[in-house]
């Protein structure tokens, strides 16, 4: 890997930063993908869950900065051979795969590098706790706004969105109140988020999902519902700062 794909990874979406559900289901992705990287099938429903929940404690425990991408990138390394001779995803050859990525000295100094470079208005410390949610709250509003006038006027979200931005437009709006979403909503906007998990990986095969992350996809379908009910009562909708 070179320099930027570790940094790039590094800058992700934290899993310890998502509620406890879509942390799970992310690593059930990664997991499941390492054995159909590996070419096996996967073991049986409990033996899998174990797999899936150790892997969740040895993030919680012992990498709580790790990002989904990076867990995402180190499955696929470690099944290509690339982290260690274990290449069977089991829950040892995955704590294996996570400490020889994490701790790798190509990692390490290209995230020192990038430290040192880092700059925030000439002030090496980054921002201040207070410009970091001022930050936040302004780009969750613009976002809200810019797909709210895309919706109204396409009936849909175009696909150069990421998945990451929606989810961003979607967690400022339920912070704000501004819809009111109830637990089967949730469900049916993950059931949408797997299908559309099965059919990139049947259509255009695993490389397609490599950056496929379920909280997010199903988030870009619930802010889809919200928006369709909220255009269909014909009413705009008011975004406060």
């Amino acid at each position: 890997m070179e320099a930027f794909d570790y940094i790039q990874a590094a800058k992700g979406d934290r899993l310890m930063d998502r509620e406890y559900e879509d942390r799970t289901e992310s690593i059930r992705i990664a997991v499941q993908r390492a054995y159909e990287l590996k070419g096996i099938p996967l073991p049986s429903g409990s033996d899998f869950q174990f797999v899936v929940n150790e892997v969740g404690r040895k993030v919680e425990s012992m990498y709580p900065y790790m990002t989904s991408q990076e867990l995402s990138i180190l499955t696929e390394q470690g099944v290509a051979g690339e982290l260690g001779r274990e290449t069977k995803p089991t829950a040892s050859a995955i704590f294996g795969w996570m400490a020889a990525y994490m701790t790798c000295d190509a990692r390490k100094e290209a995230l020192r590098e990038y430290q040192r470079n880092l700059r925030w208005r000439g002030n090496q410390d980054g921002p201040s706790p207070d410009d970091v949610v001022e930050l936040n709250r302004a780009a969750e509003q613009r976002a809200i706004l810019a797909l709210w006038a895309e919706y109204k006027t396409a009936g849909r979200l175009s696909d150069d969105h990421l998945d990451g931005y929606v989810a961003m437009a979607l967690d400022g709006a339920l912070k704000r109140g501004l819809f009111a979403v109830k637990d089967e909503h949730w469900d049916y906007a993950r059931k949408l988020a797997r299908e559309d998990y099965k059919h990139q990986q049947g259509i255009r095969g695993i490389g397609a999902v490599l950056n496929y992350t379920p909280a997010f996809r199903a988030k870009r379908h619930l802010l889809e519902m919200c928006f369709n009910g909220q255009r269909q009562s014909g009413r705009d909708l008011v975004v406060n700062s």
